[in-house]
Formats: C-alpha cells, structure tokens, sequence
C-alpha cells in the first residue's frame, strides 16, 4: 500500500468506516494515477508524496460527495478537490478527463468491491471501523 493508514486518522474517533473507504480508495487511486503519469508525458512530473497528496485528497472528496448522496444531493463528479488545485489546472484539458476516468472507474471497482465486503462502510460512514488496528496495514 503505497498510501499509509495513518493518513486518515490522528485519534481513535477517526477510526471510522468512511476513513477506511477513503484509505482503500486512495491507495486504488494512488495506483491508477501512477500508471496513468507514467505512461504519459503529461508536461508536469508528479512524484511519490505529489501522488499521495493527491490520491489521498481525492479520496476524502469522495467521501464527502457520498454523504451528500446519502442525503439526497446529487454528486457533481467524483473529481472534485480543492487542496491540490496547482496540480490539477497544471493539467491540460485530456489529460484532466483521462484523470477523470480513471478515477471513476476506480470507483466503480471501490463500490464493487464493497458489495462483497461484510464491513458495510459506505452504508455506515461514522461506524468504527477496527480494521485500522489490523497488522497488514503497519
């Protein structure tokens, strides 16, 4: 896992099931985006702690367009991040919308595989989520 754990949570109350989604999320995104810049001269180098940055903050984006979900509001697009901004208008307008893509696929596959999870994150966001206690994750 190339983004830690520890990212989503400084305390014990962090320890939720919506921090956890957005740490699996993130580490899924964190891969796609990789590949994506590797494969790509994208006019703009993005290094380990660039693509953390930004995966991480994708994903903590995601979740908040899931809570408005949850309460009825339509998400705009799952791409909707305002902390590493100077990274995205860096981008030109293909690259963004292959940025886009990927990260809708990515959560495509997210939701698909939390259907088989027993966890139910998406389904109880504030819930505590033990799992960040587990060794794999150190």
């Amino acid at each position: 896992m190339n983004v830690k754990s520890y990212r989503f949570y400084q305390k014990m109350a962090d320890k939720t099931k919506a921090n956890w989604f957005a740490y699996e999320f993130a580490n899924e995104v964190y891969d796609v985006i990789s590949e994506l810049f590797k494969n790509k001269d994208c006019g703009i180098s993005l290094n380990h702690h660039d693509i953390e940055k930004l995966s991480i903050s994708i994903a903590k984006a995601t979740v908040k367009i899931l809570r408005s979900f949850k309460n009825g509001v339509e998400p705009v697009t799952i791409l909707s991040t305002e902390a590493e901004d100077q990274i995205l208008n860096s981008l030109d307008k293909k690259t963004f919308k292959d940025l886009e893509n990927v990260v809708n696929k990515c959560f495509d596959s997210q939701l698909n595989m939390c259907e088989l999870c027993s966890t139910e994150c998406i389904y109880d966001l504030d819930g505590i989520c033990d799992m960040f206690d587990e060794d794999f994750i150190k």
